[in-house]
């Protein structure tokens, strides 16, 4: 138990309409070679492909 804790404890602040400036989004493409290893890094990390773009 987390003793000593009765309310939620916020662990990050977080993106909205509100702060515009904690959103960014970015488009790009890359090549069949790098699309491979990045599957290859996850499956050896046994994670998702998403996780891996997430971490880095």
């Amino acid at each position: 138990m987390l003793t000593g804790l009765d309310t939620p404890t916020l662990l990050a602040g977080g993106a909205g309409p509100d702060r515009p400036d904690l959103h960014t989004e970015a488009t790009f493409t890359v090549g069949a070679d790098l699309t491979a290893s990045l599957h290859q890094l996850a499956r050896e990390q046994r994670v998702t492909l998403s996780t891996v773009l997430q971490a880095s």
